[in-house]
């Protein structure tokens, strides 16, 4: 074993995977949990690092207007993806923007309540999360939280109206549970895209065990939801940079091997690194992708991306074209009512340019080898 194979730990992934729920635990229904065990155990990873993480957070800080015109690209690169990194050094950064507005929260900003790891399971759009232990004790065991979230979904009154039940508030306040503290800096209209496009829901629990209906009764789920206050701005965010190439720059490290945990040789599951720029605040402020690729390459697979033609690109970089896409249908014929989650397709309104997305496939030549890849790590 070289130093660099020493040095390696188990990810929040490898933890989870082999986590054994105790039955004081088994509140969820045992073959969701066993599903998304089973998800992340497949999905392909992408692990960030803590100067990434705060960088992600002072994106997040300085341009939510972002998010407002991005939302709707907010996808994962592959249609089973875990992405995992130091939620805390994101935490710090919005809670030194805005500190007035965490020390108000009282428990819920505290530093040592925040969660230290935080896992997001990405399948077909539905995001499960797990959290990783907090500041105060980064050594708990994985736990699989009852929040989940569906991307690009509608949000039926009667299913907004039973989520503020379940965790006791009103209607009007989900849009602040959503963003988060990006709310105090968006219009009325803005604040109401998360809840317009997305859904927040619980994952669904367990009938046989003796805390069902006592989790099931009025405002019992408050304290799971304000632990997770902004999440689902905080996923949308991280999907809209690891789709710009320009921010997010993929490079392979750690394939499959063992390794310790707790006194146990274990398999550790692969990933790979990301890069993240320093200057990702001034280069999402005008967003623009490369695209397209120069030279044949061996066999290899390419994650899902975004593609643009050369007039959205040459409006983006010579006029400064800032882009209002609009759906288009597979032919390029405007689709004004479009389900989100069915459009691949979009048209710039101003000057005519070409977006699409290419979902995940294999590109170059098998005759000169072929380049497999096996998970995702980011750093920054």
């Amino acid at each position: 074993m070289n130093a660099r194979e020493e040095k390696r730990g188990a990810t929040l992934a490898d933890r989870f995977v082999a986590k054994r729920w105790p039955a004081h635990e088994r509140v969820l229904l045992p073959k969701a949990a066993e599903q998304i065990q089973r998800g992340v155990r497949n999905a392909r990873k992408f692990v960030l690092d803590e100067e990434a993480a705060e960088r992600i957070g002072n994106v997040v800080a300085e341009i939510p207007e972002l998010i407002v015109r991005e939302h709707q690209f907010a996808r994962a690169p592959f249609d089973l993806t875990w992405i995992e990194w130091p939620s805390f050094h994101y935490w710090k950064a919005l809670k030194d923007r805005e500190p007035a507005l965490y020390e108000w929260a009282g428990l819920y900003g505290n530093e040592d309540t925040a969660d230290y790891m935080t896992g997001y399971l990405i399948d077909h759009g539905r995001i499960n999360v797990v959290a990783g232990g907090t500041m105060a004790d980064k050594e708990v065991p994985p736990e699989l939280t009852p929040m989940q979230y569906r991307l690009h979904t509608e949000w039926p009154m009667d299913d907004q109206l039973e989520f503020c039940r379940r965790v006791g508030m009103s209607r009007r306040t989900i849009d602040q549970y959503l963003w988060g503290s990006s709310y105090g800096q968006l219009s009325e209209d803005e604040r109401r895209l998360l809840r317009t496009y997305n859904t927040a829901e619980f994952v669904p629990f367990n009938p046989a065990h003796s805390g069902f209906a006592h989790y099931n009764a009025n405002s019992t789920m408050e304290s799971a939801a304000r632990s997770c206050v902004g999440e689902l701005r905080t996923v949308i965010a991280l999907l809209l940079m690891l789709n710009r190439p320009s921010i997010a720059m993929y490079r392979n490290t750690l394939p499959n091997q063992r390794g310790w945990m707790k006194g146990k040789v274990v398999p550790f599951m692969s990933h790979t690194t990301v890069s993240v720029s320093l200057d990702a605040v001034r280069v999402l402020r005008l967003i623009g992708t490369p695209a397209g690729e120069s030279v044949a390459r061996r066999r290899h697979e390419v994650k899902g991306h975004y593609c643009h033609d050369r007039t959205a690109r040459e409006y983006m970089r010579i006029a400064g074209c800032i882009h209002e896409w609009q759906p288009c249908h597979d032919e390029w014929t405007p689709w004004p009512d479009a389900p989100m989650s069915d459009v691949n397709h979009w048209m710039c309104k101003a000057c005519g340019g070409k977006r699409w997305w290419r979902a995940d496939h294999e590109r170059g030549t098998a005759e000169v080898g072929f380049v497999a890849h096996d998970g995702y790590e980011v750093t920054a």
